[in-house]
């Protein structure tokens, strides 16, 4: 997680429609990127000397997630609020096909990884579905939160569209501190270890 724009957090502020003295009206003062890591174990797909070409899609969100706003659940999981003063570099889904894609590259190095508008015909389609992915605040917003994600993988062969494997891996693990850098740190670190989980499954099943 690298943290484009400076700033000091301390006890995190909120901000979201259903919030009274959690409101804020200040403007986005920092940005927060994910990145994968720059070493990563590599794994085999496909057949050797032959490059077949894997197209990561966009995901899917649940709703109100569509945004480059930092989400988080406030009340244990039953409301929806956002961090103030701070987002993602692009909306979600931008931030997270990125960073698949990234990290599908370094992870296979024999295949070809695109996105869409990459005019190169792809072998196989990657789909994500991102069930959870935020910070869940179970003890009130002072505590540190627990960090939740969620997400389906659904690999199809191209031109036909079959299904060739659909999981979800899910995983959590709590926040070291009520902290924003450490927060969207911790999310990064479970992103990676939630698409390597992917990965290790995809990988045979590319021929």
């Amino acid at each position: 997680m690298k943290k484009l724009i400076p700033a000091i957090f301390g006890v995190l502020l909120l901000s979201g429609c259903a919030s009274t003295f959690l409101q804020s009206n200040e403007a986005p003062v920092a940005i927060y990127s994910l990145r994968p890591m720059n070493e990563v174990q590599t794994l085999d797909a496909g057949k050797q000397g032959v490059a077949k070409v894997l197209e990561v899609q966009r995901p899917a969100l649940p709703p109100g997630f569509d945004t480059a706003r930092i989400g988080m659940y406030l009340e244990n999981g039953r409301r929806l609020d956002y961090y103030a003063s701070a987002k993602w570099p692009t909306s979600l889904d931008e931030t997270l096909q990125e960073f698949t894609a990234q990290n599908a590259r370094k992870t296979f190095p024999g295949l070809i990884v695109i996105t869409p508008g990459s005019g190169v015909d792809a072998q196989y389609l990657l789909q994500t579905k991102v069930n959870d992915f935020q910070p869940v605040y179970a003890m009130g917003p002072q505590a540190a939160p627990l960090l939740v994600a969620s997400i389906s993988f659904t690999l199809l062969s191209l031109p036909e569209e079959n299904i060739v494997t659909s999981f979800t891996v899910e995983q959590q693990v709590q926040a070291q501190a009520n902290n924003l850098g450490v927060i969207t740190a911790g999310l990064e670190t479970l992103l990676q270890s939630v698409e390597r989980k992917a990965f290790e499954t995809i990988a045979p099943k590319i021929k």
